[in-house]
């Protein structure tokens, strides 16, 4: 399973249970990467992504234990039951703001991962962002 998240120079995530920020040109990049995948995600993640061609399946904290992950799936993450998965993660898309934002939940797990590319692209919102692909070690 490929987890993507989107993080500010601090690897802050959330501020006051809410996303830092977010970037049409962002889910345009990842749209490119999962293709036809099967995507998991939140309520929340899903009103960001809704208007995205993707294939869907919304799930709160009680179905992760009960949902079958398929290698070639994805998990938006934004906060919200990580522990419940993170063991059948075996790469991560990050995406850095390139920002320092205010933050209160960050997101700190990439010791467990080793970078394997990087990749930077203009967005709407921000001069830069900053795509990194991890795999776990």
């Amino acid at each position: 399973m490929k987890l993507v998240v989107c993080v500010d120079d601090n690897f802050g995530i959330l501020f006051n249970k809410r996303r830092q920020s977010s970037d049409k040109m962002q889910r345009m990049d990842l749209k490119n990467i999962v293709l036809n995948s099967k995507v998991y995600l939140s309520r929340y993640s899903y009103d960001l992504y809704k208007d995205m061609d993707f294939n869907f399946e919304i799930i709160d904290e009680n179905m992760v234990e009960n949902i079958h992950i398929e290698d070639d799936s994805f998990f938006i993450y934004e906060g919200e039951f990580l522990e419940k998965f993170i063991e059948k993660v075996d790469e991560i898309i990050c995406y850095f703001w390139n920002r320092d934002y205010p933050f209160d939940k960050t997101f700190d797990i990439l010791d467990e991962f080793k970078e394997i590319s990087s990749f930077d692209f203009k967005a709407k919102s921000h001069d830069k962002i900053e795509r990194k692909i991890y795999l776990r070690k």
